[in-house]
């Protein structure tokens, strides 16, 4: 779940990359509906964050892009209502941008923390996993091996 949240963060940013390139309707329309999706994924995985790390990364990524969406929408209704071009508009789009960048920035190193944690859980699993199987196996030989001894020096 976490790739396919890493994967929507950079399909956002490709689809704001491209409005602010081409100031054209449709990465607006696809925007919605990835931020939604980034919405609904991470819905998802807060009641899989076990930790409290973990829960304070999709807290994080929850704010992050919440604020990109607002900004956004404030970028394009100030796009919308420019009739002249103003030096101040321009300046405060530009300040916007500057700061949608910084946050998706985090939002990025946020979900690799969130990589990490995951990965790590995963790799504490599978080695008490191993720990089991190595420790059932030695033990079921044991049991293999005394009882042909027992047989072995009882019954010849």
């Amino acid at each position: 779940m976490v790739s396919e949240i890493h994967t929507k963060l950079f399909e956002q940013a490709s689809l704001r990359d491209e409005y602010f390139l081409y100031h054209s309707e449709r990465p607006i329309v696809q925007l919605r509906a990835v931020s939604k999706n980034i919405e609904k994924l991470l819905v998802q995985i807060s009641g899989f964050a076990a930790s409290a790390e973990e829960q304070a990364a999709v807290r994080r990524i929850k704010e992050n892009n919440e604020y990109i969406e607002q900004t956004l929408a404030q970028i394009i209704l100030s796009d919308k209502d420019q009739t002249g071009s103003s030096s101040q508009a321009k300046e405060l789009g530009q300040r916007l941008i500057s700061r949608i960048l910084a946050v998706s920035q985090e939002n990025s190193s946020t979900v690799l923390q969130l990589t990490n944690i995951s990965r790590s859980r995963v790799v504490e699993s599978q080695n008490w996993t191993m720990i089991f199987v190595s420790v059932f196996f030695t033990s079921t030989i044991i049991i293999i091996l005394l009882t042909t001894a027992f047989v072995w020096f009882f019954v010849a």
